[in-house]
This record gives structure tokens, C-alpha cells and sequence, in this order.
């Protein structure tokens, strides 16, 4: 099994990575029509000499109903005793799903994450410190190591669930898994993940604020539709997300970037990858689709 052999590897205290790819930024919009996620696509590749940009895919699709989207250390590679090593979140959760039962739940594969991600990085506190798996900024006793976002519907009704790591830089300890589920309110949630200086729901109504100033620029339908408390689309929710992602590159170009990802789950339980539809759609030509 795929999971034993990475346990294997992982559990050598002597593990120094060499490359790892760092994902910062993940969306999920809970609306009365149904579910966005969106993410953006860019990487960031360190090595112990230089940093670099690549894309990476964050968004992965279970049994056509669930997605599940990793934020922070998205793909590693290194040398063990043993030789080269190579963690990849895709590649993972691809594994995880072949083994999960039909109609499985947003909680099941939660807790399924969390039970096999605790044994796959059983043995990472002797990585800390070595190699580039160092400390982002020197005052921080923690930084974030690992997100895991679950989201789809459950029992007819939307759920959000987290499974998350952080490193304790003071003892030198990976911390979790820990699993949340997110506490859902209102018709309409935006609950960002990651780097969220500029895409929580507060923010962008915030009057003053660059964030509410480019959405009704970029997206002023659906975002127009939301400030009179109107009904607001399925397709209008997917740009109003987008919108935010993008919104979120300007502030942070060097973290996040690229194509918008985007999965829409209807509240019939359906998933699927889409690509989004023109700002200058109106509200008319959306009801005919």
C-alpha cells in the first residue's frame, strides 16, 4: 500500500527536503443555489538556493460530489537513508479516494484525512529545521503547515470541514492533524482559507476598503445583487468568487496568482470543474442557461 510506504519513509527522522511547493490561497462560497471553491493555481517551488514559480492543480473532485482542496506544503520531495522521496497532494488523495466507500460523506472523508495524514507525517518533526523546511519569518512560534478543505453536502445541507497542521517552530513539533467543522450561517458565507487579507466577506462590504471598491467594479452585478440582500445565481455566485480570488492577487501577487480554479456543487449533490462566465453576463441571459 501506497500510505505504508510514505509512513515508511516519513517516520526516518533523518529526512532533509530538498524542493518543496507551497499552495496559499483557497475560496469556499456556501449559497442558496449551491457551493463554490475556487482557488488560484500558482506554486511557489523552494529550494534550499532559490525560489521559483510553477502551477498546481489545488482542487480534487471525490466520487463526483465532494471536493477537496490543499493549502500550504502542496507537494515535497527530499532523501532519506532509503533515497529519494516524494509527497504530492494529488497524487495522495487520488490513493485516498480509491479506498473510500460509495456515498461517502463530507465528515467521513474528513475523517479520513485526518486518520491518514496523522500517519503520514508521523515522523516530519525531524525534518524541522533542516534542509528549507525552516521558519517563514523568524518572530513567528508558529506557521501553518498543512490545510486540507472538504466541502460539499451532506444529508441535503452544505458542510465545511478542515483538517489542518501548524509547526510549534519553539518545540520543534508538527501539530495535528486537528479537524474543524466550520460553523455555516446565513443563506450566503464566504470562508476563506490561507491568505485572507482581502477576500473575507467583511472585507469586501467594508465600504472603504479596495476589496469592496473592485468587486463592484469587476463584478457589479453579483455583487450589487448581494448588497440589496437579492437573490443571487449560481453562475453570479462563481464570479463573485472569482472576482475575490483575483482581488486577493493584487494584494499578495507573490503568493498568489495564475488561473482561478473553480468547482461548483449544486444542491442536488453534483460536482464539477467549470470555467466561468463573462462579467458582462446579465442576470436575463444567466436565467436561460
Amino acid at each position: 500500500m501506497l500510505i505504508h510506504k510514505i509512513q515508511a519513509i516519513f517516520g526516518l527522522f533523518c529526512l532533509i527536503f530538498a524542493i518543496h511547493v507551497r499552495a496559499t490561497t483557497v475560496l469556499v462560497v456556501v449559497g442558496p443555489h449551491g457551493i463554490i471553491a475556487a482557488s488560484d493555481s500558482l506554486a511557489v517551488n523552494r529550494t534550499v538556493t532559490a525560489d521559483s514559480k510553477s502551477t498546481a492543480e489545488k482542487l480534487f473532485i471525490i466520487q463526483n460530489r465532494i471536493v477537496v482542496a490543499s493549502i500550504g506544503h502542496y507537494d515535497m520531495q527530499g532523501i532519506t537513508t532509503n533515497g529519494p522521496v516524494h509527497y504530492n497532494f494529488s497524487t495522495w488523495v487520488q490513493h485516498l479516494q480509491s479506498g473510500l466507500p460509495p456515498n461517502v460523506s463530507v465528515e467521513s472523508v474528513a475523517d479520513t484525512i485526518e486518520k491518514e495524514s496523522a500517519v503520514l507525517f508521523s515522523g516530519f518533526d525531524g525534518a524541522l529545521g533542516w534542509g528549507n523546511v525552516q521558519r517563514e519569518n523568524p518572530v513567528n512560534a508558529c506557521d501553518d503547515f498543512i490545510q486540507y478543505v472538504i466541502a460539499g453536502y451532506e444529508f441535503g445541507r452544505p458542510k465545511v470541514a478542515v483538517v489542518h497542521f501548524y509547526i510549534n517552530w519553539d518545540e520543534k513539533k508538527l501539530i495535528g492533524p486537528i479537524k474543524v467543522i466550520e460553523p455555516l450561517e446565513g443563506d450566503f458565507g464566504v470562508y476563506p482559507f490561507g491568505v485572507t487579507q482581502a477576500i473575507g466577506l467583511a472585507d469586501v462590504l467594508n465600504g472603504d476598503s479596495y476589496a469592496h471598491k473592485q468587486a463592484i467594479l469587476r463584478c457589479p452585478t453579483a455583487f450589487g445583487h448581494l448588497l440589496a440582500h437579492e437573490d443571487i445565481s449560481l453562475d453570479e455566485t462563481l464570479m463573485f468568487t472569482k472576482t475575490l480570488i483575483k482581488i486577493e492577487e493584487d494584494i499578495n501577487p507573490s503568493e498568489v496568482g495564475g488561473a482561478v480554479q473553480l468547482v461548483k456543487i449544486s444542491p442536488n449533490g453534483r460536482a464539477e470543474k467549470v470555467g466561468v462566465l463573462p462579467e458582462t453576463q446579465t442576470r436575463a441571459s444567466q436565467k436561460k442557461n
